[in-house]
């Protein structure tokens, strides 16, 4: 239990940040605490991401990383009975900080909580003493609190926008436990260990926050389709096939990571889902989004298939595993102020049956740009990400 209480610490440390930056803010509303009612007549989406260069034959930089994610279902604000109530609550006294990111007016909002890790390594796993020509060894495990907020402007020309602010916080060093889950998985695979992580970065608290925007542009269609927002249609397109252009753009701020980044992403097939495309694990990338209408309660209620490619370009201010800790000294190297990842992959969703549920399930394969001056080569992963609808 060490290591979850460890983390829960670090995240009332970063909320009681918060709460003080809006204790202006309005007190917690008298019914925030209010019984939940019996029966949720909407869905909620469960997902599971894991990345790992192994798809790629490497095991070095950023070579794994999980998430467990639960988005809310469509929502008629932050204080919706079918939240949990520590949400609930806590949402009405961060209620102005979300706002200074999400204008009044919204087609449907939704919530998102993530738990996650991350590991980097160099590329020498037999070294115990620091490669000053390598990155760092470092982990980060962390607390997510995300908003959604879907807007879906009136008129078949105007474009669909997915607001997302998310507050990342956690720990950087030995107690984020990535060597002891590295260790563990590659005892089950037989693989030999590390035995350099005696040099990673120090404990540090965490915090990462991002606000990103993604455009959701009517897609092109052959045959026959609906509008985002017709019960039978999924994206726009019912029974037909469809391309799609979805780009975004953000910011993120934090001791973990400050950066600007804009990319987007190509997509076609059959019955393009109602969603905002499939995303590498990023803080901001979540697009299991609120559904376009009242009359469409389920994100994924029919068989779609389609292939995407997509690109996420970043102008980089600080990365704490290339720069290493900010409170202490400790190795670093030399990062690169431009980074960017391409993807391909494909995607499946299918509807609800009798005893399960619907979803969907995604892989993409990932190539990072150099990091960091003297990186060897551009850097792979593979991504597969499960998502189920309940």
């Amino acid at each position: 239990m060490k290591p979850f209480s460890t983390l829960l610490d670090a995240a009332a440390a970063g909320l009681l940040i918060l709460l003080a930056a809006t204790a202006h803010a309005q007190p917690a509303a008298a019914d925030c605490d209010a019984a939940r009612p019996g029966a949720p007549t909407r869905s909620s989406v469960f997902s599971f991401q894991v990345e790992n260069d192994l798809f790629d034959g490497t095991d070095a930089q950023y070579t794994n990383g999980v998430k467990f994610t639960w988005t809310s279902p469509n929502l008629t604000d932050f204080n919706d009975p079918l939240l949990p109530v520590w949400i609930r609550c806590s949402n009405d006294r961060l209620r102005r900080v979300v706002e200074w990111f999400h204008p009044e007016k919204t087609t449907s909002i939704n919530m998102i909580v993530t738990v996650g890790q991350a590991m980097y390594t160099p590329a020498d796993p037999e070294l115990t003493t620091v490669d000053l020509k390598d990155r760092p060894y470092a982990g980060w495990t962390y607390l997510g609190l995300g908003y959604n907020a879907r807007f879906d402007p009136p008129g078949k020309a105007a474009t669909p926008t997915l607001d997302t602010v998310e507050l990342d916080i956690g720990i950087v060093g030995r107690h984020a436990y990535a060597q002891q889950t590295q260790d563990l998985v590659h005892r089950l695979r037989g693989i030999d260990r590390f035995h350099g992580w005696d040099n990673q970065l120090g404990d540090e608290f965490g915090m990462q926050l991002v606000w990103e925007r993604k455009l959701r542009p009517s897609a092109l269609t052959i045959g026959s389709f609906g509008t985002p927002g017709d019960a039978g249609a999924s994206g726009g397109s019912a029974e037909g096939l469809a391309a799609q252009i979805i780009p975004h753009f953000g910011v993120s701020v934090g001791n973990v990571a400050s950066y600007i980044n804009v990319g987007g992403e190509l997509r076609a097939g059959w019955r393009l889902p109602d969603d905002f495309g499939t995303s590498s694990i990023r803080p901001g990338g979540d697009n299991a989004a609120p559904r376009a209408g009242a009359r469409l309660e389920r994100v994924y209620h029919q068989h779609s298939f389609h292939f995407f490619a997509s690109f996420d370009g970043r102008v980089v201010a600080n990365n704490i595993f290339l720069d290493g800790n900010t409170i202490r000294t400790s190795h670093a190297v030399q990062k690169r102020r431009l980074v960017g990842d391409i993807a391909y992959g494909m995607a499946y969703t299918w509807p609800r049956f009798d005893a399960f549920p619907s979803g969907k399930l995604a892989y993409a394969h990932y190539v990072r740009t150099r990091e960091f001056e003297g990186e060897a080569r551009h850097h792979g992963f593979g991504s597969v990400s499960v998502s189920l609808e309940f």
